[in-house]
């Protein structure tokens, strides 16, 4: 029993993770960093690039890098949530963590109407959705493999 003991420790270490997310991508949303600047700091650090190249290369790839991070951050979001509820024995864990996923990609548009220079997008909270439901059906997946084989110590 003893054994048991650390590692119901070191999971609830883990529990931050929703909160320390949740607020990475609340301050990520206040950040405002142009195009040029962006271009001016990668070809400070990458020997060989350009600013006037990278700004050219950003000005066709951006919306790969920073549409992609839109969905990778609600994914993880969205993880995060599923894993919380589920610890704390929520009843229907898998429908809660999604829809707290998407009230927050809502009100993290809303939010960035009040930034100057940002604007809360449709579009955005339609992207957030996609790592929403892409964390939920891998949650979905997961928890059905479980029941379909429980650990041999359960039976």
């Amino acid at each position: 029993m003893a054994a048991s003991q650390p590692a119901k420790k070191f999971n609830r270490r883990w529990l931050w993770l929703l909160p320390i997310w949740a607020a990475v991508i609340f301050f990520t949303s206040t950040t405002v960093i142009t195009q040029r600047q962006l271009a001016r700091f990668v070809a400070s650090v990458i020997p060989g690039v350009t600013e006037d190249g990278f700004f050219e290369w950003w000005q066709t790839w951006w919306w790969v890098f920073v549409k992609g991070f839109h969905l990778v951050e609600f994914f993880i979001l969205t993880i995060a949530a599923g894993w919380v509820f589920r610890k704390f024995k929520f009843r229907r864990w898998l429908v809660w963590a999604p829809l707290f996923g998407l009230l927050f990609a809502i009100s993290d548009e809303w939010h960035q109407t009040f930034v100057p220079a940002r604007g809360g997008r449709a579009t955005d909270v339609l992207i957030d959705s996609i790592g929403i439901c892409l964390a939920a059906l891998l949650m979905f997946l997961r928890t059905k493999k479980a029941k379909a084989h429980p650990p041999e110590d359960t039976l």
